[in-house]
């Protein structure tokens, strides 16, 4: 799997709240192929954090070890209360290193979305009825 960087668009929301996602202890996605080069989605919890960097925790390492190649891998975060609440961020990497079930990521990108206000007016009033 290879990442493309020339990729743009898509829901946005300021680098203050992707920065949260990123540094705030919490469960992760995290997504790359295993050796056999299937795509697999681990659970994963973010024990330390910057933008630029994240390590996070994964009951079981079925990414493949980092053998002198790099690793691509997605991560999403979200948290919501209601639908028009989700919000997260979701993040392309790079696995760097790994040991005892902990993958070190160098975020390469990140966008955070919203679905704040993404219902038509007529629904969203309905709603409020």
């Amino acid at each position: 799997m290879t990442l493309s960087a020339d990729r743009s668009g898509g829901p946005n929301r300021d680098s203050a709240a992707v920065e949260h996602f990123l540094t705030t202890p919490g469960w992760f996605a995290v997504c790359g192929e295993d050796s056999s080069g299937a795509l697999v989605a681990l659970p994963a919890f973010l024990v330390s954090g910057k933008p630029e960097r994240v390590v996070l925790a994964t009951p079981e390492t079925d990414l493949p070890p980092n053998s002198g190649n790099e690793v691509d891998v997605a991560i999403v975060a979200d948290e919501f209360a209601s639908y028009e609440g989700i919000r997260g961020v979701i993040a392309q990497g790079v696995v760097v290193s790994t040991d005892e079930h902990r993958l070190h990521i160098d975020v390469v990108r990140a966008k955070g979305f919203s679905f704040a206000n993404t219902l038509p007016d007529e629904l969203r009033d309905e709603r409020q009825e």
